[in-house]
């Protein structure tokens, strides 16, 4: 069983992503992971399985309620699975109809992925930048999505793999995607997306929940969510503190500089895993109350 873990200086990335956070933590539903399965690719089957985006119903011909659409915002793994169950008994493995399937998002499918391979003990974090499948980068626009970032022990590297990209979602893309290892082009990190519109080379406009909710403010909140998940605190996409909740003209030179460093520490990723836990643990505008 692996229980939450404090993260130390000394902990690896390995180390420290195999074992649960307080939010991917089953806990008194853990029972129901006891007989997954342990491939990556058939675990994103499981995912695909127990999750439908609370806008893709129509891909799949169904008609999702309107008041079933709030459960998406639920934060933590045991209550995803406690809902999961509730709509029906059956072990996860077994696919649900998209009308018995958790109404979620790709944070969902992301924290729930996550679980599922923190419970097994492999190295797994949450990801929260910008779809870019288009395959063309900053360029083009690019929406907020949630992937994973796994360690393939036999390979030697970290690997981004998308667990909610079933069969039906792969066909509406318009490039060729292969879930279980995404060029790292193909997903834009917040880290990325912010350096780029600073220095003039991406258009603000191209970053955001949807072309309704776009720009660096939206850009910074994902940035901070990004480097929370970095932490092992796996936020809801609604969730926005610290120097997420100033407007832009608000900012002073002393939040864009911090914004600016800790911007380049994220579009490094992995490698900069010691750096990022530093400035975290040193920061708090950077941290959500309470963490």
């Amino acid at each position: 069983m692996n229980t939450t873990a404090t993260r130390t200086i000394l902990d690896s990335p390995q180390e420290y992503y195999s074992t649960h956070s307080s939010i991917t933590d089953p806990r008194r539903m853990r029972h129901l992971y006891r007989d997954l399965p342990t491939s990556l690719e058939e675990l994103c089957r499981v995912d695909h399985g127990l999750v439908i985006h609370l806008s893709g119903g129509t891909l799949y011909n169904y008609t999702i309620p309107d008041e079933e659409m709030a459960e998406s915002e639920t934060r933590d793994v045991e209550d995803i699975l406690a809902r999961i169950v509730e709509r029906d008994p059956r072990p996860l493995t077994v696919a649900r109809p998209p009308e018995r399937r958790f109404v979620g998002h790709c944070r969902v499918s992301a924290v729930l992925y996550c679980s599922m391979l923190r419970e097994l003990g492999i190295p797994v974090l949450t990801r929260v930048g910008f779809w870019g499948y288009h395959g063309e980068g900053p360029t083009r626009p690019s929406f907020d999505h949630w992937i994973t970032e796994v360690w393939k022990a036999d390979e030697g590297r970290w690997v981004l793999v998308d667990p909610e990209q079933d069969a039906v979602w792969l066909a509406t893309i318009p490039v060729p995607l292969n879930p279980l290892d995404i060029e790292r082009y193909k997903f834009i990190t917040p880290g990325q997306a912010w350096r780029a519109c600073r220095r003039g080379e991406a258009n603000p406009e191209h970053f955001g929940l949807d072309p309704s909710d776009v720009g660096m403010r939206y850009i910074r909140c994902q940035l901070l969510r990004d480097i929370a998940a970095f932490n092992k605190w796996e936020s809801t996409g609604s969730d926005v503190w610290g120097l997420g909740l100033p407007q832009d003209a608000d900012l002073t030179e002393d939040d864009l500089a911090l914004l600016d460093h800790v911007a380049e520490l994220d579009a490094r990723g992995i490698e900069a895993y010691e750096d990022i836990g530093r400035i975290y643990a040193a920061e708090p505008r950077l941290r959500p109350e309470g963490q």
